[in-house]
């Protein structure tokens, strides 16, 4: 048998279990001795949750791309009056997937709407000791994420879900299946509104084109205490993120080009060589993964003199 509202919401809204709570590295020091937790639990666990509060056949999620986002309208049915709630929100691409992960984070943002995972963000933070590996990633020291998701434990041990409101005031439409409702303004949705263009900050410096000045628009972000500070600073977070996606792009279709150029001369080692003394490494799928706009220009503008030279002497 399946809660009841409000017995429901609170359980919607109750914290994960800590093997489902996760940690990625957020915000990395430029030394990369320790980093900052992003905390996060998976698409899968967010639909595990809404099957044994809503049942399987009480909750349902659409996704509709929006002047290039992808938004994900979670609804879900209230017990008591049959009427459906939807909540909506978009996601980011990640690195890996790029689509399937922009679709899990829509998912897990409009979830956050409804109350699942929202204590995520009330964690505890803490800087957590680590290195960089051979692949290039910072990781945590296994001891010291230990002691830190102990920390956790001891903190949601003590958690308590925040009071729900009414059924008039928890529903936020008419229950009409559509686009989601709005019912004006209020200290609540700004709150949410600022809280879901921070998590869509968050998600973007996670992003390797940000590995260079991360902590840097951490710091920006971070002085934008209201939402009509962070608005402007998020337009250029994305404008910069834009910017430099279709740099890596060119950056791809340069090398590429420059590759064929050396072979067709016959001189493939040389470009090979010029690029391992660059970034370590002759792949021009990594390299433009480590994307980096200045030793990127650097690299290019020795190449292309090195091509000039050859293609005269030849």
């Amino acid at each position: 048998m399946y809660t009841t509202h409000p017995e429901w919401q609170r359980a919607l809204q109750a914290p994960f279990t800590l093997d489902e709570i996760k940690q990625r590295p957020l915000i990395v020091r430029k030394d990369n001795t320790a980093a900052l937790p992003a905390n996060y639990v998976t698409a899968d666990t967010i639909t595990k949750r809404l099957d044994e509060v809503c049942g399987p056949f009480n909750w349902t999620v659409r996704y509709q791309a929006i002047k290039g986002n992808l938004f994900a309208e979670l609804g879900l049915r209230c017990p008591e009056t049959g009427e459906w709630v939807y909540k909506s929100d978009c996601g980011t691409e990640s690195d890996f997937e790029p689509q399937k992960g922009e679709a899990s984070d829509a998912l897990k943002r409009s979830a956050s709407r409804h109350g699942i995972g929202r204590f995520l963000r009330e964690l505890p933070e803490q800087w957590i000791t680590g290195y960089k590996g051979r692949d290039g990633k910072f990781h945590f020291d296994e001891k010291a994420l230990e002691e830190y998701r102990q920390r956790i434990k001891q903190w949601m041990s003590q958690y308590q879900v925040s009071p729900v409101a009414s059924s008039d005031e928890s529903s936020n439409g008419n229950g009409a299946a559509g686009a989601p409702q709005h019912n004006g303004h209020s200290k609540n949705d700004a709150t949410d509104a600022f809280t879901n263009l921070t998590d869509q900050a968050e998600s973007l410096l996670q992003k390797p084109l940000f590995d260079t000045d991360r902590e840097a628009w951490a710091q920006r972000l971070a002085k934008a205490q209201s939402l009509e500070t962070l608005r402007p600073v998020m337009r250029q977070l994305r404008q910069e993120h834009q910017q430099r996606k279709t740099a890596q792009a060119q950056l791809r279709t340069d090398l590429e080009n420059a590759r064929d150029s050396f072979k067709a001369l016959g001189e493939e080692g040389k470009f090979n060589y010029q690029l391992t003394k660059a970034y370590g490494t002759s792949s021009i799928d990594k390299i433009v993964g480590q994307f980096a706009p200045e030793q990127a220009d650097e690299l290019l503008a020795i190449l292309r003199s090195m091509y000039s030279e050859m293609k005269q002497a030849a």
